[in-house]
């Protein structure tokens, strides 16, 4: 006993302690039993965060791991490179918005048209849409397949756009519905597209929605000309 003391400095009971407290510790961000679940989703919505208020500079295994107090291992074990994580995550965000926007357009049955430009309108105006437009445009040949899944769900909007179109609209073709919901959509792209530094938030966000989203409605419903 007294070699043990003099060895570690502490006597048997305090050496259960410490080992105890080890054992503990080393199992901090370790996710407990009916948690496994919740982790994937609160890893790429704080990796959203990260990238919605610092870059994509911002988005780091340790700032993740302190955040949300879980080990960088669990991290890892769900995205071994940063370009997984972040594709995931934006993968996820994009998917966000086109569900908001598909709800809008189903919940304004009588104004498809208006309720897509809306939609579209807002949510590209929000800051980690603009963020997110930027990295592309700046840095998309580092991102090859987030690009891909950008356009290939661009291309399914459309498609479900122009089935909205062609709703109570029989003189109204298919290939003229895509050809029609692809302007609409690249109208509103356009418009937004030049946002590449500081955008409207708040009640100036709310007054430039305000003015130009009937502007863009107005030119949308132009593109229907008479089947409309």
């Amino acid at each position: 006993m007294a070699s043990d003391t003099l060895r570690t400095g502490l006597d048997a009971p305090e050496r259960i302690k410490a080992v105890t407290l080890i054992k503990s510790n080393s199992r901090v961000g370790r996710p407990k039993a009916g948690e496994a679940e919740d982790i994937e989703p609160r890893i790429l919505a704080r990796t959203w965060d990260l990238f919605s208020s610092g870059g994509y500079n911002a988005v780091t295994y340790d700032a993740l791991a302190r955040l949300e107090h879980m080990s960088k291992q669990t991290i890892y074990a769900r995205y071994a490179t940063k370009e997984a994580l972040f594709h995931a995550a934006a993968e996820r965000r994009i998917r966000s918005w086109g569900e908001e926007t598909r709800q809008e357009i189903e919940a304004t049955a009588a104004e498809r048209v208006s309720g897509f430009v809306k939609a579209s309108l807002r949510i590209m105006l929000t800051p980690d849409s603009v963020a997110l437009g930027q990295l592309i445009r700046g840095h998309g040949d580092s991102f090859p397949e987030l690009k891909a899944l950008i356009r290939r769900l661009w291309s399914e909007g459309a498609k479900r756009l122009a089935a909205h179109l062609q709703s109570g609209r029989p003189a109204l073709e298919s290939e003229q519905a895509q050809v029609i919901a692809r302007c609409i959509m690249d109208l509103v792209l356009g418009h937004t597209s030049a946002f590449y530094g500081d955008i409207p938030q708040g009640e100036a966000r709310d007054a430039y929605l305000e003015e130009w989203t009937p502007r863009l409605v107005e030119m949308a419903l132009r593109m229907l000309g008479p089947v409309r």
